[in-house]
């Protein structure tokens, strides 16, 4: 009977085994699942693909920017109210409107109707060239000549009193012209019709005082009608002038 043969020729070394072993054939590998009789087979998982997020930055920046682009061209059309007039500015006939709809016009537009001359807080009567009062606001129409108003005149300064109109004007200490004593403002007509009146009430010297002239303002308020009398009251003058006697 012949010697089995070695499988490995005389000079050759049987390869090292792997330090984990291997199966035999036919078994299974370690770790592997192993098929059932006819069922098919388990197709390999396929790796899930994740969405990209978005960072929510990346959105809020331009969204605020669209926003705000929004907003500002809104702001850019919107008309400014009146009431908020700046001085120089012009606005629309308050007459017979609410606030809410008299707005600031361009000067040169067909709706301008009045220019500021004083924006709202201001004392009316301390503004030269001042016609006109809506709500806060001083103003002139934008076709008045400035120099009807005596708004802003002093003590020192002279009226020019017309005999035939009874209207006054402003001007130089000339003949016919009256100096103004005393400005006085809010004086009731009962004070004026009495002695001693408001004027000589107020210091004025007896001896240089001569006459007396009222002088209102065009009222307009958005509660009510156009009072052409005075900005207190019907019973009530904007301003009254304490005169002198006429200049040689």
């Amino acid at each position: 009977m012949s010697q089995p043969q070695s499988p490995y020729g005389p000079n050759q070394q049987p390869a090292p085994q792997s330090q984990y072993g291997q199966a035999p054939y036919g078994q299974q590998q370690p770790g592997m699942s192993t098929p059932t009789p006819g069922a098919p087979m388990q197709q390999p998982q396929q790796p899930t693909r994740q969405k990209r997020r978005i960072p929510t930055i990346v959105i809020a920046v331009p969204l605020i920017i669209i926003i705000g682009v929004i907003i500002g061209v809104t702001s850019l059309n919107r008309p400014t109210p009146a009431t908020k007039a700046a001085t120089g500015e012009c606005i629309q006939e308050p007459e017979g409107k609410k606030s809410s709809e008299v707005h600031v016009t361009d000067c040169d537009a067909d709706d301008a109707a009045y220019k500021v001359t004083a924006a709202a807080g201001a004392d009316c009567t301390t503004v030269a060239g001042t016609t006109t009062v809506y709500e806060d606001l001083c103003l002139i129409g934008v076709n008045e000549d400035p120099s009807i108003s005596l708004a802003g005149v002093q003590e020192g300064d002279c009226l020019h009193i017309n005999e035939s109109t009874r209207e006054a004007t402003a001007q130089d200490c000339t003949t016919g012209s009256r100096e103004v004593l005393k400005v006085l403002t809010d004086v009731k007509d009962s004070e004026m019709e009495t002695w001693p009146d408001a004027c000589y009430n107020a210091g004025v010297d007896d001896d240089a005082y001569d006459y007396w002239y009222v002088w209102n303002f065009d009222f307009y308020s958005s509660s009510t009608e156009p009072n052409l009398g005075s900005l207190t009251g019907d019973d009530t003058n904007d301003i009254v002038f304490c005169l002198g006697t006429e200049q040689p």
